[in-house]
């Protein structure tokens, strides 16, 4: 019984830890320079540059390493709603993109210089860190 009262105060507190930023802080920390962090299985030197303004206006540049695949220019808008990352593509490099295409990205952690998002697929997903470079 001694124990009862620090775990329930324990698990209040680390339930306001975990609480997820709101769709207000989220979308003031979006503006500026930001790079996709590759995981381990990509570890392949291609780049994904993103540059979004204070509008949700933005622009993704991906560079392969390989010499090979030419870059790859992308823009659209991005929103915040509902604790996802919502992207609307209106404009591809890619030949035969349908645009404008739509993708969702369920917001786990996000803060001024980093945030981490879940692309659900069909049968996959996929778990992508971004790092901001400048503001």
């Amino acid at each position: 019984m001694k124990f009862t009262l620090p775990v329930i105060v324990l698990g209040i507190i680390l339930t306001g830890c975990s609480k997820a930023p709101s769709d207000a802080e989220v979308s003031k920390n979006l503006p500026g320079a930001w790079h996709v962090v590759p995981s381990s299985a990509e570890q392949n030197g291609n780049k994904i540059i993103f540059t979004i303004a204070p509008n949700g206006n933005f622009t993704r540049h991906g560079v392969s390493s390989d010499g090979v695949h030419s870059s790859l220019d992308i823009a659209g808008t991005l929103k915040v709603q509902d604790g996802y990352l919502i992207e609307t593509i209106t404009n591809s490099s890619q030949r035969g993109a349908r645009l404008p295409r739509v993708t969702r990205e369920k917001i786990i952690r996000a803060n001024d210089h980093e945030m981490v998002v879940v692309i659900e697929g069909i049968g996959m997903t996929n778990t992508i860190t971004i790092q901001k470079d400048a503001p």
